[in-house]
């Protein structure tokens, strides 16, 4: 893709199918493992259904700016998918299928077809001429429809990859594009290309299709106007969309709605789809408060069933937005019908069972999860499974294996998913991935190695500046021959060039500046994050080093924006003179290189820590596991089987028995790290144990010290025997000692409340997995279930439909009306407020079953780091990104995973262990780190010894320099944020390329 072609000779690598949020992340982190990546999407443009998302629930952060590629940052793009997804070792296949696969494990040969985009990548220069000029409008499927695009389009702005496609469907060949395209990269007549791809493993990472609810008559979707999907409101709402929101007006007349309706479930939980879509309560919650940040004095109404906030932070945002006077109905309407005046009327039913009817402007369905049909398509090539809804089935349950070995899924192809899960499940698959190439792995592409050249120290570096003319985009704007002159006028100039396009010759540009001599160089161009790797290439081929290369962007900037010929020539030459001053006060530095130590220290011997450590053995790295107690296997040497009826005993003496036996694992138990200080890729850490003390280095460390149990202070909790928690009632059930024939469970005990604003995410079905197992023993068993909110979230609300169907009974309260449990002559009695019948109704019960959650345990964390590890509101560990970085933490090189991390299941923590293990190979595979190029420096002349700058760092790479009383910096782990010069008060903290000389010099050219 754009110049980079598939390696002639068969080369050990991977083929993920997908390319929205879980392809690329895995694609990402077998990338920066050293492995040959062939990413295929179907569509032209990769980022499936995330870029259209605006905002990203809890935290609102902008939809298309937090996929980072993290190490390898001199050699691939710090960006977010509105850039062009650059690395040396990712090869992205856009507007392909896969149309066979065949071999083993290891050695499989996919053929690939690459339908024709009618559009070169290497040659579109993204001019927008084509667009202008196109006849042919069609609705546009990136705003849902909402608006028109061209034949020739672009799906978003700055979309990946950042050149135009042809829609060959409505394409009429009429020939005006070929007319105007200044590079000649159109050729309407371009034949499909077969691609033969050499892969040691295949990742499924197709997503899912949002339901149609024009299939569901009642809601009128097709017929009324203002009646509109989740995301199609969203594209409303976006900065992006048809309206760029400037104001939210209904569709059919353009007023302003006074009120909004959200309808959740839509093709979910229904007998169509006995499953629960995962994401859209919360999809709607933000789409509410954004409503309510835009307008507030829109009126927002979500009907909902069951508010499923269950993820990390959630339940505070479900409390956001209850302050924010949202107004929520629990009832399933039914339908949608039309007044007189054009209204939308809803009939619904509350919980007392009574008939209410209102009307609103707009309605906004919360569409489900659905498998695309292509899921189905790659499983009958692939020879794997499906489920019985369609999306891929796993290999009994296992992580994300499917049933043919070395095919891999991820994401919601699998099963409905939001975003941290599937992109968690994408660096699990990656991890097992590298397990099946191991041997063979592709190191990093060697025309991206830099050589320094021989420096003279009393040689004054010389600078090229090479104009791109970009056709007549630039050279029809600007005065080039000003240009060339102003540039040759310029200190320490050495070379002018000007060059049709040098994003294109990169060969000539390689020439120009070899042949030249120089040090450095300035493009003055176009688009910077499109083509800065492009160049680097091309200067790195001569011997240029990347921190010496500066693009000013006179085409954007100037020629684009500016009629006045004279004036954005000024403006042209003031970008080129401040870009070349900007280097001429550069001090000559490289990044600084650091070694790895080849060893994992993995902390906590639980379901988590055991399965991330033998990931990573499997992967031929060796492995210090360390456990406070006597037994690995942690909390989950109390469970016994899953909700789907998997035995968790022997899973867990298989993986226990696989971690003694494996070689390449230390086990310390009944042990404890005291001391980790260090940075990435160099850990140094002390562990204590009973018979002695030593000290080890790492180069990653992963935090799987679980959690504690929660000891509940209500319900009469130890001070009646018939009171008692939900993992006891499991133990007793399979041990066969329980024979109770009456039994009230009662949910959210401690949780979700004043204390603990959380959802225990694993209480709901771990209720439901006990009941079954008791009604399947004892029919005639009378067993009430009092819940605020059942969390069977996916799959798992299949369980809930069946516990229905057996006679179970669930009573709902709130929090404001909590049960009471009272002791009789006859047992326990629950008083409970039923909402049916509104008035307080009593249970009597042999046994009373408390469903309590996990609780944060990261305390004993605390001094173990030379830095605090941060925890968040509710004491679980943060990690990095709460979307696209899950397992990761703000420094670098230590990742987290289970239930440290937050509340979840077994499998779910296995899932995460994998991802982390993942992660932590993407720096274990390197034999060494570099550090970025524009990272902090300190002038310690200048420096006071004050801290404020270590107080402030978020990546705690600075300390002081106990022997001189200065800050001093970690340039592994420095981000190059800025943070630190702006809090220095002596300005000691400064950023290498962004110096006061620097700014100074730039500032004077501009200005002077």
């Amino acid at each position: 893709d754009k110049g980079k072609n598939i390696p002639e000779k068969p080369r050990p690598s991977v083929l993920v199918l997908g390319a929205g949020a879980a392809g690329i992340r895995a694609a990402l982190d077998l990338a920066d493992s050293g492995v040959f990546v062939h990413l295929v999407e179907d569509k032209p443009f990769i980022g499936g259904v995330l870029p259209q998302l605006d905002r990203q629930f809890p935290t609102d952060d902008c939809g298309m700016c937090r996929m980072l590629a993290v190490y390898g940052s001199e050699f691939c793009s710090d960006i977010c998918l509105k850039r062009d997804l650059e690395h040396p070792n990712i090869n992205i296949i856009t507007n392909a299928e896969l149309m066979s696969l065949d071999g083993d494990p290891g050695h499989f040969e996919a053929f690939v077809i690459e339908r024709a985009r009618c559009v070169d990548l290497h040659k579109c220069i993204a001019c927008g001429k084509c667009v202008k000029v196109c006849p042919v409008e069609v609705e546009n499927e990136f705003n849902s429809k909402l608006d028109k695009r061209k034949a020739i389009y672009t799906a978003y702005p700055n979309a990946t990859p950042n050149a135009y496609a042809i829609d060959a469907e409505h394409c009429t060949r009429c020939g005006e594009c070929l007319k105007v395209c200044p590079t000649d990269a159109i050729d309407l007549e371009s034949p499909n290309k077969e691609d033969h791809l050499y892969v040691g493993a295949v990742i499924l990472a197709m997503g899912f299709k949002p339901f149609d609810p024009s299939r569901m008559g009642s809601y009128h979707y097709s017929e009324y106007i203002d009646v509109l999907t989740a995301l199609e409101f969203e594209r409303l709402l976006s900065g992006m969309g048809p309206t760029e929101r400037r104001s939210l007006k209904r569709i059919s007349d353009g007023q302003k709605p006074k009120n909004i309706a959200f309808i959740q479930c839509i093709g979910s939980r229904d007998q169509e789809h006995d499953y629960c879509s995962f994401a859209c309560c919360m999809h709607s919650l933000k789409e509410a408060m954004m409503v309510r940040e835009l307008h507030p004095d829109i009126k927002v109404t979500i009907f909902f069933t069951d508010m499923r906030a269950f993820g990390k932070g959630y339940h505070r945002y479900y409390e956001q937005a209850v302050g924010a006077g949202i107004r929520f109905v629990r009832s399933r309407a039914p339908g949608i019908r039309k007044t007189d005046n054009e209204k939308l009327l809803i009939n619904y039913v509350n919980e007392a069972d009574e008939p209410y009817t209102e009307t609103f402007d707009m309605v906004v369905l919360a569409t489900g999860q659905e498998p695309p049909a292509k899921t189905r398509e790659a499983a009958e090539i692939l020879g794997i499974d499906v489920n019985r809804h369609g999306f891929i089935a796993s290999k009994g349950g296992i992580l994300c294996q499917t049933t043919r070995p070395g095919v891999l899924a991820c994401g919601a192809c699998s099963g409905p998913k939001d975003i941290p899960d599937s992109v968690t499940e994408a660096s699990c698959a990656a991890a097992h991935a590298l397990s099946l190439i191991e041997d063979e792995q592709g190191a990093t592409l060697q025309e991206d190695e830099f050589i320094p050249p021989t420096r003279n120290p009393e040689h004054e570096e010389k600078t090229a500046v090479i104009i791109c003319r970009c056709g007549t985009e630039i050279a029809g704007k600007l005065n080039i021959e000003e240009l060339e002159a102003r540039a040759r006028s310029l200190p320490d100039v050495g070379a002018v060039c000007t060059m049709d396009y040098p994003c294109i010759e990169l060969d000539d540009v390689t020439k120009t500046l070899s042949e030249a001599g120089v040090e450095k160089v300035v493009f003055a161009a176009c688009t910077p994050y499109t083509y800065e790797l492009r160049f680097k290439k091309a200067a790195a081929s001569a011997g240029i080093e990347h921190s010496k290369i500066e693009i000013a962007n006179i085409r954007e900037g100037c020629s684009w924006v500016h009629d006045d010929r004279k004036k954005a020539t000024e403006k042209a030459a003031a970008l080129i003179a401040m870009a070349q001053a900007k280097l001429r006060e550069q001090d000559s530095h490289l990044p600084g290189v650091f070694g790895v130590t080849n060893k994992a220290l993995v902390m906590g011997g639980g379901i988590s820590g055991i399965t991330a450590a033998l990931r990573i053995a499997k992967n031929g790295h060796e492995v210090d596991l360390v456990e406070a107690g006597e037994e690995l296997g942690g909390q989950a040497r109390y469970l016994h089987y899953t909700i789907d009826g998997l035995e968790i005993q022997p899973l867990l003496e298989r993986i226990i028995e696989e971690v003694e036996k494996n070689e390449a694992i230390t086990l310390y138990k009944s042990s404890e790290v005291t001391r980790i200080t260090g940075t990435v890729g160099n850990f140094h850490a002390e562990i204590r144990s009973q018979d002695e003390n030593s000290s080890e280095r790492y180069g990653a460390v992963i935090i799987a010290t679980g959690t504690g149990e929660l000891i509940p202070e209500e319900y009469m909790f130890r001070k009646n025997e018939g009171v008692i928690t939900q993992r006891e009632l499991e133990k007793r059930i399979a041990e066969g000692s329980f024979d109770a024939q009456s039994i009230v469970m009662i949910q959210c005990v401690g949780l979700r409340d004043q204390e603990r604003h959380y959802c225990g995410r694993i209480c709901c079905s771990q209720a439901l997995k006990n009941a079954l197992k008791i009604k399947k023993s004892n029919p005639e068993a009378q067993i009430h279930i009092l819940y605020r909110d059942m969390m069977t979230y996916g799959f798992t609300e299949e369980y809930y439909i069946k516990a229905k169907e057996k006679g179970i009974d669930f009573i709902r309260f709130d929090e404001e009306g909590k049960p009471k449990v009272v002791a009789e002559d006859k047992g326990l009695a629950v008083k409970v407020i039923d909402p049916v019948l509104d008035e307080v109704i009593t249970l009597n019960a042999d046994v009373v079953a408390l469903s309590q959650g996990p609780v944060p345990d990261n305390a004993k964390l605390s001094g173990i780091f030379d830095f605090e590890i941060a925890q968040d509101e509710d004491g679980f560990l943060c990690q990095a990104d709460v979307k696209f970085r899950p397992v990761d933490t703000i420094d670098e090189g230590i990742f987290v995973c289970g239930s440290a991390h937050s509340p979840r299941n077994l499998m779910e923590s296995m899932v995460s262990a994998e991802a982390a293990a993942g992660r932590a190979l993407t720096v274990l595979s390197r034999g060494e780190l570099k550090a970025r190029g524009a990272i902090s420096e300190v002038n310690e002349r200048w420096c006071v010894g004050c801290e404020a700058c270590i107080v402030a760092c978020p990546y705690h790479a600075r300390s002081l320099a106990e022997d001189r009383k200065v800050a001093q910096v970690v340039d592994a782990i420095c981000q190059g944020c800025g943070v630190c010069a702006v809090v220095c008060p002596s300005g000691a903290a400064k950023l290498r390329d962004y110096k006061d000389r620097q700014i100074m010099a730039m500032i004077d050219e501009a200005v002077v």
